[in-house]
């Protein structure tokens, strides 16, 4: 037998906009449990927060374009801090 307690369960997603989708998304996340989701464009605006019972949400929202935006949620019974990371060029690498 597999122990759970062994295992990180990690669960990466391209939202596309996620505030259309949150409440199927969290219901989804209480079916499966993932210990740690990334998220990949958001569409987040600035002021919007992603607010997850159990997890701590940190998160770049890009505010030069409308796509954009990630977010990585962590479950807060992990132990984990966030590393500041400086800026980067207002333009990205295609």
């Amino acid at each position: 037998m597999i122990n759970r307690q062994n295992f990180l369960k990690i669960l990466s997603w391209n939202s596309n906009s996620i505030t259309p989708k949150f409440l199927e998304f969290q219901d989804f996340i209480y079916t499966i449990g993932p210990d740690v989701i990334a998220l990949q464009e958001t569409r987040l605006k600035p002021a919007s927060k992603l607010n997850l019972p159990n997890f701590t949400t940190h998160g770049t929202d890009r505010t030069t374009y409308t796509g954009g935006g990630i977010a990585l949620l962590v479950k807060n019974s992990l132990p984990h801090h966030a590393t500041p990371l400086s800026k980067t060029s207002s333009k990205e690498q295609q």
